[in-house]
């Protein structure tokens, strides 16, 4: 019996090594397979930051990894490579795409499809979410609403029997063409007594966007009001009016939150920015995603409002978690 103790002990140690090594094993397979791949246009852009930073919140507190892919702009081929690899990585089992305008390239949309994994769309155009890898959710906010809140924001500033202009550097995209409408429209409709003197379109570049808020300055010199309705814009119109003598004068409400235009707002240069929320719109993706992936009965669309932006409401808590990204 003494004999056979050692035996015994080496025999139940090695079944217990063998026990904790599966664990292990399995653990790190039970791991692997809780990772969200999350496509966005630019990683280092202020609204992908704060997406990101929701976005791995929710993630952390659900108890997944994130495997953050940057699309390569409209480089299709690129984005089809990163994303196809993203698909058959061990442990990936949802996929949210943020930003993808006009949708995916058809032969990845069908390999999505294939993959059989759960998909949230992060945006607003409704054509990118009429492909063929049916979307289970899509998170992001209404810009023809996001329009409508911004020349209500404008009407408060200016008062009745002003003048004002439309500068849009993103029309191209169709995104800034809703917004452009649900300002003009709610202009037109809720107060008659402000004047819509001019829209302008100019190219999608900051040098562009100087050029084209010059020429709408020199030719209306009488406006009261500026609403920029996409980040170039807004980035342009500033440029512009440092070098006009009506600086000040001129109330911009202007889109986006990068680190110029934050500053801006806190001088008195910008009157208000409308930002998407990227942080919310991060956990919601999340959310619906992991729902999704558990077999969980999720919305169709979880719509987002945009936040505005003001001089009086930078130091609160919701628009320095909005901001943080700017602000770095």
């Amino acid at each position: 019996m003494k004999k056979a103790l050692p035996v015994i002990i080496l025999i139940l140690a090695v079944i217990i090594v063998v026990f904790v090594a599966t664990g292990i094993v399995n653990k790190g397979e039970r791991d692997n397979r809780r990772i969200i791949a999350i496509v966005l246009p630019r990683t280092g852009s202020c609204f992908c930051e704060s997406f990101r930073r929701g976005a791995s919140g929710a993630c952390e507190a659900m108890g997944f990894k994130l495997r953050m892919i940057e699309s390569g702009g409209r480089d299709q081929r690129r984005l089809q490579d990163r994303l196809s690899g993203a698909l058959h990585t061990q442990g990936v089992c949802g996929v949210i795409l943020a930003g993808l305008e006009g949708g995916l390239p058809e032969a990845l949309a069908e390999e999505v499809l294939e993959a059989r994994m759960p998909c949230v769309v992060v945006g607003t155009r409704e054509e990118a979410y009429k492909q063929p890898y049916r979307a289970r959710c899509c998170v992001g906010p209404d810009e023809y609403i996001s329009g409508l809140i911004a020349a209500r924001r404008m009407a408060e500033i200016l008062g009745d029997k002003e003048r004002l202009a439309v500068l849009n550097c993103g029309q191209e995209s169709g995104l800034t063409g809703r917004r452009e409408n649900g300002f003009v429209h709610t202009i037109r409709n809720e107060f008659k007594g402000i004047q819509l003197v001019e829209t302008k379109h100019g190219p999608d570049d900051v040098e562009g966007a100087f050029l084209a808020a010059q020429r709408l300055l020199k030719e209306n010199p009488d406006i009261a009001g500026l609403f920029a309705c996409d980040q170039t814009a807004s980035l342009g119109a500033l440029r512009a009016l440092e070098k006009d003598p009506r600086a000040g004068r001129i109330k911009v409400v202007g889109f986006g939150a990068q680190k110029v235009l934050v500053e801006a707002v806190g001088s008195g240069a910008i009157d208000s920015l409308v930002v998407h929320n990227g942080c919310v719109m991060g956990r919601e993706a999340v959310g619906a995603l992991i729902a999704a992936i558990k077999g969980e009965e999720i919305a169709g669309r979880i719509d987002v409002r945009v936040v505005v932006v003001t001089r009086e409401n930078l130091d609160d808590p919701e628009i320095q978690e909005l901001t943080a990204a700017a602000r770095e």
